[in-house]
């Protein structure tokens, strides 16, 4: 059982290096498309469907010049962040700032009325 789960990790981390590594857009000659800053309102659309409450700021203009290394950080960030606002905050809001300049993301979410601590740390193990 040991040997499985330590092949299955390896196999995880193995995808996970060769997603790092693979080229960008620019590398690729622009042939691969990836999720950046302009993606994000159907990012916070499919959240809606999934009954997710967001309250959404992107505070990026167009002279603000922001890097597609940036957007296309950002966006996986705040994926991630919904997805565990989803699975540990169900039917709490969701606020989310992205903000241009110097590039943030803030994500934050009360944590739900119902839950204790001791609720809360072990829907977090699982």
């Amino acid at each position: 059982m040991i040997r499985e789960s330590a092949r299955h990790a390896l196999r995880e981390l193995r995808t996970v290096t060769g997603v790092l590594r693979a080229p960008t857009v620019e590398e690729s000659g622009g042939t691969r498309p990836q999720a950046g800053l302009g993606d994000l309102e159907r990012l916070f659309a499919e959240s809606r469907e999934a009954r997710t409450g967001i309250r959404a700021r992107l505070d990026v203009t167009a002279s603000e010049q922001v890097a597609a290394l940036t957007g296309r950080t950002a966006h996986p960030i705040v994926q991630e962040g919904l997805t565990n606002a989803r699975k540990h905050a169900p039917g709490a809001e969701v606020r989310v700032e992205v903000t241009g300049g110097g590039g943030s993301v803030e994500l934050s979410n009360p944590a739900p009325s119902d839950a204790s601590p001791t609720a809360y740390r072990a829907a977090a193990s699982a």
